[in-house]
């Protein structure tokens, strides 16, 4: 079964999956079980290749002589054929290719298979019958006809359609396509991809519509070679990332190399086996460290996320949709069973402060996968049994996984390392040198990543104490800026409220200049009385309407505002009152009025200022004897009664 299944280029992928590897070594010993899995199309794909027969020469061509050789030159296998175990149980199947199913449920065997017949130099033929559809051949491409395909206007529709027919390869972009054969499903789908200039590469294509891992490749595209190549070797490596139209429909497409299986799959053969889960832990936290000394963080650190590329390459993290650069807010989403007290609390709403990313976020995150890594096979958090949801368990003020971590196979040592950093409090957290710490003395590369941890704790340090003095600046400017604005209000408080203005000498402002109205005056004496009452109206209530201004986050803007809508845009005209008579002084020697300009801001803070000496002098023309011999000064010989219940209103 496995043989054929590995030898078919369009299911060799499938022998790779553990999980599909143990359903179909079950429906192998139980076919009425068939029914149970009806809805699994990788299911449907394998049994539409076990229906068609497989040629004994390509079986012998990848079971040879040079079959030893061809593995151990493969960085994919080597380490398969370096391990004893690993090699007897090569040349067992070598000895009986029939055998191979006892050996599946190593991955490394199922790896092997697919690297055995990639290398046979005989291709597989196409039995398909002429109703069937055709099996694409890894160097052609199958364009089916978009005229007979319905609108797709979904992310979704499109996935459905791409995996309608498995064995089909659509265009995707440039020298890429992408194929109907689903690799993994999680929040996207994850499809094959193929490279027709270099069929042979494992590559897998993600479908999404969200950025934010496009952005993280973009960013890591724009870092120091160096670090760029430092990080690839813990970070899936993406070949080609941006926006694709794939049948009509436009998305983001991340073209990247296939990985093995993840830590999720494999999950209680590393908790049963100690060097390979020590290897895991190794991976992850050099990956995580090495991504946060570029000051970026993941923050949805789980197994599922952690994939296997290979003895070589070892772990690498994938699935950057929730990675944000240090100190950005986060949005309001999680993989629960991962997420830390401060996102909980968001989700919940008990708190509209978003949290931000941070090393403790990640810290968090990696020290619930580092548990489950050292539970008992087969054991669930005990935390999460009491069937209570379980971001309201992880919000709980007393929320603690302390009884969980005294049953890891850990030292009492390293259960208090593990401990500190599963604190639902960021700021008492432990940090990844804590996790480090977990390591074995005889790791490798335990004393590097201890110096790159120490730096960036100091890094850590150096950054929150900026921010605390930045924060104490701005808190102290803000208390100086308010403590300002209060001086200026309550002095011009002061000033409008004032019931006694003692100067020697008083002031009024006036809309026109009295010489030229007069000359005026014979076409046009109703206008006259009705601009200056108006304008006398205004410079009464002028002084509230800038009180109300100084008060805005903006005071000058505001205030001229005000002063605008007192003088209509038109200039002023500045006269010396006569203290005894009330009337404006008419300078023979052409020196008052002064004229004043009212768009500039020396304008605005000069009657924002004076306005309470403007308004003493309008209490003067209030006087209704002062008030009808201001317009006899202008050429009006009286004014009837209403006019004058108006000027003194």
């Amino acid at each position: 079964m496995f043989l054929k299944l590995a030898a078919h280029p369009s299911t060799a992928h499938l022998v790779t999956l553990p999980d599909l590897v143990l359903v179909l070594l079950d429906l192998q010993r139980n076919p009425s079980q068939l029914f149970m899995h009806v809805g699994d199309i990788r299911v449907t794909q394998a049994l539409q290749v076990l229906g068609t027969p497989l040629p004994e020469e390509t079986v012998s061509n990848a079971f040879g002589t040079t079959m030893i050789q061809t593995l151990a030159t493969n960085a994919a296998t080597c380490g398969l054929v370096c391990d004893a175990k690993g090699l007897q149980n090569l040349i067992a199947i070598q000895q009986d290719p029939l055998t191979v199913n006892q050996y599946m449920t190593d991955p490394r065997i199922a790896q092997a298979l697919t690297v055995l017949f990639q290398t046979s130099s005989t291709p597989l033929q196409n039995s398909s019958s002429p109703t069937e559809p055709a099996v694409a051949s890894s160097n052609v491409v199958v364009e089916p006809s978009n005229d007979n395909l319905p609108a797709i206007t979904t992310l979704s529709q499109l996935t459905a359609q791409l995996r309608s027919d498995p064995l089909k390869q659509w265009p995707l972009t440039g020298k890429y396509l992408v194929c109907g054969q689903v690799l993994g499903e999680s929040n996207h789908c994850v499809f094959k991809a193929i490279n027709q200039k270099r069929p042979s590469d494992d590559l897998v294509v993600k479908l999404t519509q969200q950025v934010n891992e496009v952005e993280f490749f973009n960013w890591l595209n724009r870092q120091d070679k160096k670090d760029v190549v430092k990080l690839s070797q813990r970070v899936v490596v993406c070949e080609e990332w941006g926006a694709v139209d794939v049948l009509g429909f436009q998305c983001q497409a991340l073209i990247m190399e296939k990985g093995q299986y993840s830590v999720g799959d494999q999950l209680r053969h590393l908790q049963g086996h100690q060097y390979p889960r020590y290897r895991c832990l190794e991976d992850i936290l050099d990956a995580v460290v090495t991504l946060h000394q570029l000051q970026y963080v993941h923050c949805d650190l789980k197994p599922e996320n952690v994939v296997f590329f290979g003895d070589s390459d070892g772990y690498k993290l994938v699935d950057f949709d929730n990675a944000r650069p240090a100190r950005t807010p986060l949005t309001k989403n999680c993989t629960e069973q991962y997420c830390p007290p401060e996102m909980a609390h968001f989700m919940l709403g008990h708190t509209t402060d978003p949290p931000v990313a941070t090393t403790k976020y990640d810290v968090w995150c990696t020290a619930v996968l580092v548990l489950k890594l050292f539970s008992k096979p087969g054991t669930s958090l005990i935390e999460f049994d009491d069937g209570v949801p379980l971001l309201d368990t992880i919000a709980s003020p007393m929320f603690s996984f302390a009884e969980s971590v005294s049953l890891t196979q850990l030292s009492s040592d390293r259960q208090k390392s593990l401990l500190k950093c599963l604190h639902i409090d960021p700021k008492q957290r432990g940090s990844l040198q804590d996790l480090v710490d977990l390591l074995p003395d005889t790791s490798t590369k335990k004393g590097g990543m201890t110096r790159m941890c120490n730096k960036l704790d100091e890094l850590t340090v150096k950054v929150e104490n900026n921010l605390s003095i930045s924060t104490e600046t701005l808190h102290v400017s803000k208390a100086t800026y308010a403590k300002v604005v209060d001086m200026k209000r309550d002095l011009m408080k002061g000033m409008f409220e004032a019931t006694e203005v003692t100067v020697p000498t008083s002031f009024i402002i006036l809309p026109f200049n009295i010489q030229t109205q007069r000359k005026q005056l014979a076409s046009q004496p109703k206008d006259l009385v009705e601009q200056a009452t108006g304008f006398f109206h205004r410079l009464q209530t002028v002084g509230s309407t800038i009180l109300k201004a100084i008060q805005d986050n903006n005071p000058l803007s505001a205030t001229k505002a005000a002063l605008d809508a007192f003088s209509k845009g038109q200039p002023m005209y500045f006269y010396l009152l006569d203290d005894v008579t009330g009337l404006p002084v008419e300078d023979e020697t052409g020196v008052y009025p002064i004229q004043i300009t009212t768009t500039t801001d020396q304008y605005t803070k000069f009657m924002a200022t004076n306005m309470p000496l403007f308004q003493r002098g309008l209490k003067l023309l209030q006087m209704a004897n002062s008030a009808a011999g201001f317009f006899k000064a202008l050429g009006i010989p009286s004014l009837g009664e209403a006019t004058m219940a108006n000027i003194e209103g």
